[in-house]
């Protein structure tokens, strides 16, 4: 029996080899490999999910080794009813928690196989990589929007966890370069020794600029730290990308370019015309069109939707207003004018 223990790093195609480990789970298991997922194994008790899996780590070396113990009585069970034979962990969590994992993974040890499997990317694509997801899209930090270059310092230090690894599992720790195969997925499958069409690589594909620059305006707003899905809620970002891009937009919209070909195609009919009625429908040429600006075309729009924005600003002010005009009276002022009153009524007495 073997145990492969896959620790990340972060966006080295974690998320996409969690997510075909998962979906595949039949065929791996018709080839003696079970996927016990992200959280130790414990996928419905209290280690499952984050804040599961911080307790964990917190817990004594006791409790990690009986932990240990009790995952292995599951794979054992496992091997013998449906003869699996491999059994993969897979967390990027784990990258950074060499320490807090040695007490569990020393357990296992004692009864099977344990391979340490991580994939390590260059940084000059790592960097601005991590820092968008982390740094933009989820902001994991309290702060507010650190730049790029103060946070890529701090995301440097993940390159040094892989010394505690090798301080305490040098001889079961296999690094592979993300960077040198053409599919991490693929290279981790057969790693597995398992064969399995893919069709999809990566679960997180790169966000275009613009909406990372919207990521980040917005979540330099919020206090502590923001998931991604919050920003999805807030703004209906899913919704707004369902549509067709600018681009494509000008391009169905704005583009005449094939007007005279199609005029070409109706010559006849537009003959007509000049026999019926001596109309030369034919005698103007459709002007060559000159290709789309879309720098001009977005300016347009930005000042557009500027204008827009501030419009709808003031009816919002103005909405405001007139609900806080028709709401019930707090009980503080109410009593100001009351008093108000009072003291009123006192001085047309005297």
């Amino acid at each position: 029996m073997k145990f492969v223990i896959h620790i990340g790093m972060g966006k080295t195609g974690t998320s996409a080899i969690q997510s075909v480990l998962a979906q595949h789970s039949a065929q791996l298991e018709q080839q003696g490999v079970k996927y016990f997922g992200r959280w130790l194994g414990d996928e419905a008790g209290k280690r499952n999910g984050r804040l599961g899996q911080k307790d964990f780590f917190k817990a004594s070396d006791a409790e990690k080794a009986l932990h240990a113990k009790e995952i292995f009585a599951q794979a054992k069970a496992l091997h013998r009813s449906d003869k699996l034979k491999t059994f993969v962990l897979s967390n990027e969590a784990y990258w950074s928690r060499a320490n807090d994992l040695k007490p569990f993974l020393d357990e296992l040890k004692k009864h099977a196989e344990v391979e340490i499997v991580g994939y390590v990317r260059d940084p000059a694509g790592w960097l601005p990589s991590a820092y968008c997801q982390w740094g933009v899209v989820h902001k994991v930090y309290k702060d507010n929007l650190l730049d790029y270059p103060t946070m890529a310092e701090t995301l440097m230090e993940r390159y040094e966890r892989v010394k505690d690894w090798l301080d305490h599992f040098r001889d079961d720790l296999t690094i592979r370069h993300y960077d040198a195969v053409e599919s991490v997925v693929a290279d981790f499958l057969a790693n597995l020794g398992v064969e399995l069409t893919v069709r999809r690589d990566r679960s997180y594909m790169r966000r275009s600029d613009a909406e990372l620059l919207l990521r980040a305006l917005v979540n330099d707003r919020q206090e502590g730290k923001t998931r991604g899905t919050e920003f999805d809620d807030m703004m209906q970002w899913k919704d707004a990308l369902a549509g067709p891009s600018l681009p494509d937009v000008a391009g169905m919209t704005l583009d005449y370019s094939q007007t005279q070909n199609i005029i070409d195609a109706h010559v006849e009919d537009l003959k007509l015309y000049e026999q019926e009625f001596g109309i030369d429908l034919l005698a103007r040429k459709a002007k060559e069109q000159a290709p789309i600006d879309m720098n001009d075309l977005r300016l347009g729009m930005v000042d557009v939707l500027t204008k827009l924005v501030i419009s709808q600003g003031a009816r919002i002010r103005e909405l405001e207003t007139k609900m806080a005009a028709n709401s019930p009276m707090s009980a503080r002022r109410a009593e100001r004018l009351a008093a108000r009153a009072r003291r009123a009524a006192a001085a047309d007495e005297d």
